[in-house]
């Protein structure tokens, strides 16, 4: 099992109790936790911070998700940092595959313990 203490996660979610949710699952695991409610701030959190994790949602006020993942993978440095969708959009998984999400979660139904299943999953 992979030891995720001082795993570094950026989570991108714009509603604040989800995102502090998702922050705590993280740190509760020893991660090192950067989280952010908009997509203009991911890009200099990907250079400088250099998350081992990006967890995000689709829906943001600022952005659509699907732009910061089109962004993301048109870099090679940031294409390899594992991302996780968590979103309660319906979204098929091949439709994902092609923004090189390695992981998704449904907000509907996700458990903290799911969550992490889901990062040691998909960590490197």
């Amino acid at each position: 099992m992979i030891d995720l203490k001082s795993k570094k996660a950026l989570i991108l979610e714009s509603d604040a109790w989800f995102r502090e949710f998702l922050s705590e699952v993280c740190m509760q695991q020893g991660m090192v936790v950067r989280a952010i409610s908009n997509a203009y701030e991911v890009f200099d959190l990907l250079d400088d911070f250099q998350p081992d994790v990006l967890i995000m949602d689709i829906i943001l006020p600022d952005s659509t998700g699907f732009t910061v993942l089109n962004e993301k993978i048109s870099h090679e440095d940031l294409a390899k940092i594992s991302t996780i969708v968590v979103s309660g959009l319906k979204i098929a998984g091949e439709q994902l595959a092609v923004y090189g999400v390695s992981g998704f979660l449904d907000k509907n139904t996700m458990t903290p313990e799911r969550l992490v299943a889901e990062i040691r999953k998909n960590i490197q």
